[in-house]
């Protein structure tokens, strides 16, 4: 989520706001939602073995982990060109550097106008007022844009925009998702073996039951490798 609020910061009067931040789709709250029912789920199964309840914990921070592992679960031996791009981000916003880092762009009111000024835009690469643009023209314009955001490294272009008030922020490696300190402390990193990867890092349990540790077993499994033991289990139950 930090990651995230740096392009949402811009307030009503144009310039960045202090304070929460609200985001227009709050992707950690929904992932914390679906993993409070995932473990809810899971402690009640619990009580129908032991007959206890329990309390059920997640948080924002595993919420935002659990969208993370959905697009990319594997953090080793990714091609490089593909080690800063997430799959699931439009290009249409994420342009590269010359320095072959990468920074996801937000467009609010007249943010992009000052772009095309302090990175000096191609006069064909920018929007003409008051006319909307074709697909295919919004395409040949990016192609400009692009050649723009390559002549200068990424901490350049952050210290162009940012302080006049371009929403824009760098795109982190995934792999950075398996070292940031707060998730590995809360156990939310784990490595496992792999039989066809080796010894790989994964997100651990997105939620904590308070009778009934939980851990990791293994890697993620292959198609169908439990689909007999699991209607076993169902079958026997009934």
């Amino acid at each position: 989520m930090n990651f995230e609020q740096p392009s949402y910061r811009r307030g009503a009067d144009g310039g960045f706001v202090e304070g929460p931040v609200f985001l227009y789709v709050p992707l950690p709250s929904y992932g914390a939602m679906l993993l409070a029912g995932t473990g809810i789920a899971a402690a009640l199964h619990a009580r129908e073995v032991n007959g206890e309840g329990q309390w059920v914990e997640t948080s924002l921070a595993q919420g935002a982990l659990m969208w993370t592992s959905q697009i990319r679960y594997r953090a080793e031996h990714e091609p490089p060109n593909f080690a800063t791009i997430p799959y699931m981000t439009g290009r249409g916003t994420v342009f590269e550097c010359a320095d072959g880092h990468w920074v996801h762009l937000m467009v609010v009111r007249n943010s992009n106008e000052i772009m095309y000024d302090l990175l000096d835009v191609d006069p064909r690469g920018r929007d003409v007022p008051g006319v909307r643009a074709t697909a295919d023209e919004r395409f040949q314009r990016r192609v400009y844009i692009e050649e723009a955001f390559m002549r200068k490294p990424r901490d350049e272009v952050l210290a162009l925009l940012q302080p006049a008030g371009v929403p824009v922020v760098p795109v982190q490696p995934a792999a950075d998702a398996y070292t940031t300190p707060q998730l590995v402390h809360n156990g939310m990193v784990v490595e496992v073996d792999d039989p066809e990867e080796g010894r790989i890092r994964m997100m651990g349990i997105p939620y904590q039951l308070e009778k009934n540790p939980t851990t990791v077993q293994g890697p993620q499994p292959a198609l169908g490798q439990h689909t007999d033991e699991i209607l076993g289990a169902l079958a026997a139950a009934r």
